[in-house]
């Protein structure tokens, strides 16, 4: 009986490649074709199949990978850009600031997508104002503007004094600095009636208010009857005696 001879096992076309090239099978048949192709954010570069041939080899040349890059940014002032780890590559991340004094409206990030180009659009910055400001009698507000740095002056009306500061800056958030401060009610301090006499008060003891003395029968005042609140939170004269003058 005679041997047939053995027939050489079959080897198809082995393939081996790095990141961030990729294939889609490490093998491939006689006849069929290898298929490259890159991770996310490169660019093929060379033809994207190779063609195994009878014997046993891949045709052409292994194509390479080349990064995706993302194009220069420019902006103008007072919007600026930086461009994390100076890359435009893809997941490149673009931060937008604007200039003291303006406030963004819109994304203050974009992201470098694997396409390369950049995802969404550049904001744009605004300048920053405060809110107008109102007070209620007996506060006042004067403003000179209400851009960044304008400053607003509080006052309040005759009689009262300001509790807090009486001036507030428009920020560079577009908001106004501390609080809005309150008035309070200017008063004297309370009179005791003199000895042998009797004070009323007139309007209490706030400003404009009025105390009257008055002697019990046999005695005089010693000065004038009526001392008069001033803005200062004290009377005007130094309140009176009662002096006894000789007369039943």
């Amino acid at each position: 009986m005679i041997a047939l001879p053995v027939s050489a096992p079959h080897v198809p076309c082995e393939i081996a490649v790095s990141p961030p090239l990729q294939v889609a099978s490490t093998t491939v048949e006689v006849g069929d074709y290898a298929i490259y192709s890159c991770v996310q954010g490169y660019l093929l570069v060379g033809e994207s199949t190779r063609y195994c041939s009878r014997n046993e080899r891949l045709d052409g040349i292994e194509p390479n990978c080349s990064l995706i890059y993302c194009p220069d940014l420019t902006t103008t002032s007072p919007l600026s850009v930086s461009v994390s780890n100076l890359t435009y590559a893809f997941n490149g991340l673009a931060t937008y600031s604007c200039a003291a004094g303006y406030f963004m409206s819109g994304s203050n990030t974009r992201s470098c997508q694997a396409d390369g180009t950049w995802n969404g659009s550049a904001p744009t910055c605004e300048i920053a104002t405060c809110p107008t400001l109102s007070a209620t009698d007996p506060l006042n507000v004067s403003v000179t503007d209400v851009y960044i740095g304008d400053i607003a002056t509080y006052s309040c009306a005759t009689g009262f004094e300001i509790n807090g500061t009486y001036t507030r800056t428009c920020q560079n958030d577009g908001t106004w600095g501390d609080a809005e401060p309150t008035c309070t009610p200017i008063t004297c301090p309370t009179i005791s009636a003199p000895i042998h006499g009797q004070v009323n008060f007139l309007n209490g003891l706030r400003v404009g208010g009025d105390a009257v003395f008055g002697c019990s029968p046999g005695y005089i005042l010693s000065n004038n009857k009526t001392a008069t609140c001033t803005v200062a939170g004290s009377w005007d004269i130094t309140p009176p005696s009662c002096l006894y003058n000789g007369m039943n």
